[in-house]
């Protein structure tokens, strides 16, 4: 978001990304803004579907996602504990907020989900 952007705001992350130096991830920008993009036009139709779920007209929703806060995140989750004192750092226990929260999985474990306390 540029700073002449209504939604810019610093202090609520809201503001210019930043991305790697292109010598050394040349594609990384392109490749991230493209996934992002596909990744939020999933988003909207699932919640399409979630309206017609509840027997609501498809669009029901659609015009309170005009403009979504749609992040991006790269994270790894791994099975160690963060240990930020032996440079260890994995993100810890934490809520998604929002209406979707979409995961791209593989084999590898990391992610839990915490249902009642389990």
């Amino acid at each position: 978001i540029p700073p002449s952007h209504p939604r810019y705001d610093p202090t609520k992350l809201r503001g210019p990304n930043q991305w790697p130096d292109k010598k050394v991830l040349a594609d990384f920008q392109t490749v991230m803004e493209a996934y992002h993009a596909k990744a939020t036009k999933i988003a909207l139709r699932l919640v399409q579907l979630l309206a017609l779920s509840l027997e609501l007209n498809e669009t029901y929703f659609d015009e309170d996602f005009q403009e979504p806060v749609a992040t991006l995140r790269l994270l790894h989750y791994d099975k160690r504990k963060s240990e930020p004192e032996k440079g260890i750092f994995a993100c810890g226990a934490h809520s998604d907020y929002g209406i979707v929260t979409l995961l791209l999985t593989d084999k590898h474990p990391g992610l839990q989900i915490n249902y009642k306390g389990e």
